[in-house]
């Protein structure tokens, strides 16, 4: 059952026993049980083990056990940044920050669209890094978007839609390293070897192919139509109604914990803006310096430029660093505004590790299941091999890279994995079906970043609809949404979106004819077109007049 389509049925017990449960932990431990039956064949003995063997290796715990291996932790740095990060946040709801940000912020937004187009503002200054990104925006914004009654799963949608997407195509972001290695590693280099494929330098292809990345394009330009239309249907519709209605934001369910916690009534009447103005600033600010620092920048004694730390960074090596010297700073800062006491500091911090328990837990079930359908299932390996080897029509190869990317990302929650399956399958194939002798100028492969553009789309699309995803657990954590709710919704969303971005890339290849710009720029319009029309389509408008 190895490497067979039986390695595709974990990720959908685990949707549908979420689904039919509404607890997303049960159908994530559902998925890992099944998957660990899988891969051993049945034998009950074995898939305990595995289960206890991979959750263990994906909480990284056993990195504790030296100062040397905690640094070479990755897994473990995320985790212990989503504890820093949920006690920062309990600091600044008790010190009446976030009860005075609301307060002004009212004064500048004054309905649900601005509310929700400030949203995707803040997601493009953080496009840096996806994590960040998905962790603050759904923390800042909440308590706007609460006023105006926008349900948390819409909060959620608009957090994570952006977030990996607009990473991908940032050139300053912490994804740029990873995607730069992965092109040199299958042969596309500017120094020539016997593993050389196509002589470029790997930093500028990934220049040259971002317009050919259509998908966060199309996602931009469909979630501004979703806003100013509004576009409203499925299961996002349910919890506009009732947040119109009666202004429940979970869809007539038991609220979650809000991510901002309330504060005290003696600092709310006290409350000032810069007790979130300044612990906000200083995560960002800790955070960029973090990145920069781990990515060898040179005013940190490094010897790389600007652009270049940034391709460099180590993220979850540089989220924790920040998150640690953010809230030590961020404690004392309120310890001398006198907003909170010395005796209150260990409930807060308590409070704060409470507030991410289950975001930890998911993320942990999340990791275990991608692992042992990367390791054990061979999952990607048996969606890429749905590809057909002897493909002769680029034309039809470009929405199919772009499809199989997807599925191959669905499966298994993670953008990086994908690309690492991927791209070994997609250039020689390209190549073989050019008929052309290695190693290549990249002009004589036109098609060139039309499929390494489909292929990253693919890897980010399927990460993005996936219950797996990390960034689909910490968008609904920090939105404060039910997780099972916020997959659903986001897949009936995002599903318009991909259908117009594999439009998009089929109308690219029939147009590579004209030259590849126009092409690009046909298949982009093409794209944002069919999304539109589609979401029109499905679209039922809530009466405004209860709005």
């Amino acid at each position: 059952m190895h490497g067979t389509y039986f390695s595709l049925l974990p990720p959908l017990i685990a949707l549908i026993f979420g689904f039919l449960t509404k607890q997303i932990i049960f159908g994530l431990l559902c998925g890992i049980v099944s998957a660990a039956l899988i891969a051993t064949d049945g034998s009950l003995k074995d898939a305990a083990y595995l289960v206890i063997e991979k959750v263990w290796k994906n909480s990284e715990l056993s990195q504790l056990a030296s100062w040397e291996l905690f640094w070479q932790s990755s897994n473990l740095f995320l985790l212990l940044f989503l504890i820093a990060l949920g006690i920062i946040v309990v600091l600044i709801g008790y010190s009446g920050g976030a009860y005075a940000y609301s307060a002004w912020i009212k004064a500048w937004i004054n309905n649900k669209k601005v509310a929700q187009i400030a949203s995707v503002l803040l997601s493009l200054f953080l496009s840096i890094d996806d994590y960040f990104s998905s962790l603050t925006v759904g923390s800042v914004m909440q308590p706007v978007t609460d006023q105006y009654k926008i349900p948390r799963v819409k909060l959620a949608f608009l957090v994570d839609s952006l977030a990996a997407p607009l990473a991908l195509i940032c050139p300053v972001s912490s994804w740029i390293a990873a995607i730069i290695g992965f092109l040199n590693d299958n042969g596309i280099s500017s120094v020539v070897t016997s593993n050389t494929l196509i002589i470029a330098d790997p930093f500028l292809t990934y220049l040259n192919v971002i317009p050919c990345i259509f998908y966060p394009f199309v996602v931009v330009v469909s979630i501004m139509y979703i806003i100013l239309k509004p576009i409203s249907f499925g299961v996002m519709r349910v919890h506009e109604v009732i947040a119109v209605r009666n202004g429940n934001l979970f869809a007539d369910r038991v609220p979650l914990a809000g991510a901002i916690p309330e504060a005290p009534a003696f600092n709310i009447m006290s409350a000032h803006l810069r007790d979130f103005v300044y612990p906000s600033l200083a995560l960002i600010c800790i955070t960029i310096a973090s990145l920069l620092a781990t990515g060898g920048y040179e005013a940190f004694g490094g010897h790389n430029s600007l652009v270049q730390a940034f391709q460099q960074a180590n993220a979850s090596k540089a989220l924790f660093i920040s998150g640690i010297l953010s809230l030590s700073l961020i404690t004392l800062y309120f310890l001398a505004r006198k907003r909170v006491w010395l005796k209150r500091i260990p409930g807060l911090y308590w409070d704060g590790i409470q507030l991410m328990l289950p975001t930890i837990i998911m993320l942990i079930c999340a990791w275990a299941l991608g692992d042992i359908m990367r390791q054990e299932l061979a999952t990607g390996a048996y969606v890429s091999s749905l590809i057909p080897k002897a493909a002769t029509s680029v034309l039809f190869m470009v929405p199919g890279i772009f499809l199989c990317a997807l599925c191959i990302a669905f499966s298994m929650g993670s953008s990086f994995v994908t690309m690492a399956i991927m791209l070994p399958i997609a250039i020689p194939m390209l190549i073989a079906v050019s008929k052309l002798q290695v190693p290549l100028d990249p002009s004589e492969l036109p098609y060139l970043y039309l499929i390494l553009g489909a292929l990253f789309s693919g890897a980010v699309a399927g990460n993005h609809i996936s219950p797996l995803a990390d960034t689909t657990v910490m968008s609904a954590s920090s939105s404060g949404a039910y997780l099972i709710d916020h997959v659903y919704a986001q897949m009936l969303y995002a599903l318009p979106i991909i259908l117009g971005t594999a439009v998009g890339y089929l109308a690219a290849a029939c147009s590579m004819g004209i030259g590849a710009g126009w092409a690009c720029a046909i298949g982009l319009l093409v794209g944002c077109v069919t999304s539109i029309m589609v979401l029109r389509f499905f679209n039922k408008p809530i009466d405004s007049r209860r709005s």
